[in-house]
């Protein structure tokens, strides 16, 4: 590959990055109007819950409350990484904040229902939240499962 490939490749790349980020900051500020959102509390929540659920070993890094934050905020999104980088944490991190507002909501007296607000609107109730991971590797599904036993 050659000079002037690897300059535009990396000149794509970083438009692709700041595009990415416009769309979630955008998306912050809807969701800030609609529903009260806030990434500074939500990053906070999911880094706490992260730390504490794995006994203090787990923090988060910056990309992964990225990614966890599109998914809250109904962002579709795709994360390339490599195998052991922690990409099953970034997916994660959004039942943390979802618990959170859960308990958030039925402590404030809120309708207890099995049904929670959401980021989709403010009078549109969304069911609680389910993660499924799909994995080509039974040896990399175990690893996943035994992985994310520290965080139940």
């Amino acid at each position: 590959m050659g000079e002037n490939e690897k300059e535009q490749r990396a000149r794509v790349h970083e438009a692709q990055h700041l595009r990415s980020y416009t769309l979630l900051d955008a998306a912050r500020e809807r969701a800030r109007k609609a529903w009260g959102y806030s990434s500074v509390e939500a990053r906070h929540i999911m880094t706490e819950q992260c730390h504490t659920r794995s006994k203090g070993t787990i923090s988060p890094h910056e990309w992964q409350l990225d990614i966890a934050e599109c998914l809250i905020l109904g962002i579709d999104c795709e994360l390339i990484a490599p195998t052991g980088s922690g990409k099953t944490i970034a997916f994660m991190l959004p039942l943390f904040y979802w618990q959170w507002a859960q308990k958030k909501m039925e402590a404030s007296g809120e309708e207890k229902s099995s049904e929670m607000q959401g980021p989709s609107g403010k009078d549109k109730k969304e069911k609680p939240k389910v993660l499924i991971i799909v994995s080509p590797l039974n040896a990399l599904v175990t690893d996943q499962v035994c992985g994310s036993d520290v965080f139940i």
